[in-house]
């Protein structure tokens, strides 16, 4: 897997800004064009300049399973015609703001916090048509910011407890290991970017925790 150091909106914290499925990335309006070609590069996807309730906190505000993305209610209209011309499904989740947060998934399963109500939840499986689990995951309910999947591993935050991995390994289909980035950030979805091409990590992630990156969405598993 090709996975390289990356900033972006001067912040090492890359997956604050953007987020990521196998198909497309969202990526704040102002990325200049050379940083928008390694994004496409790294991760084989599509780039999609966007700003979501008008914030570059797209990480936060979004996340997606192919070209299906949840967002919150204060989505603004001129940025939800923007991405559905573009091909994207969009799915306003009710009384949840930093929805990017709180879910996590890929093609086969999503991670859905215990702060989201049970009808969004609902609602939100309807959707995506893929089985959800709603619970918390290593004593947080920021269960976006404590995961990173692709369709061939995962990365979780450290300290997940080995029955929790054993679940969404279940859940995902793939195998995953705890780890950190960006030199000891436990919130790995804060820190990096990845689909099942490569990997774009904060630049201060060391060698240790690039090799862990890269065993974990290759599926090595623990």
């Amino acid at each position: 897997m090709n996975i390289e150091k990356q900033t972006l909106n001067g912040s090492p914290f890359i997956g604050v800004f953007s987020t990521v499925t196998e198909k497309m990335s969202l990526i704040p309006l102002n990325t200049e064009r050379k940083k928008a070609k390694h994004f496409e590069d790294v991760l084989g996807v599509e780039t999609i300049p966007t700003s979501i309730a008008s914030t570059s906190l797209l990480g936060v505000m979004a996340r997606g399973i192919g070209s299906k993305f949840l967002v919150p209610q204060t989505i603004e209209a001129r940025e939800e015609t923007h991405l559905q011309r573009l091909g994207i499904e969009v799915h306003k989740v009710k009384e949840v703001t930093a929805i990017g947060n709180l879910v996590a998934g890929n093609a086969f399963g999503l991670l859905a916090s215990k702060s989201i109500p049970v009808q969004a939840v609902k609602e939100m499986e309807g959707f995506l048509k893929v089985p959800i689990i709603h619970a918390n995951l290593a004593g947080t309910e920021l269960v976006g910011s404590s995961l990173v999947v692709n369709q061939q591993g995962f990365l979780v935050h450290p300290r997940a407890a080995p029955e929790e991995i054993k679940k969404l390994e279940a859940l995902f289909k793939v195998d995953g290991i705890p780890t950190t980035a960006n030199y000891g950030d436990p919130f790995v979805g804060n820190s990096l970017v990845a689909t099942s091409q490569g990997a774009l990590v904060g630049e201060m992630t060391s060698g240790p925790e690039m090799i862990r990156i890269d065993d974990g969405l290759s599926g090595g598993g623990t």
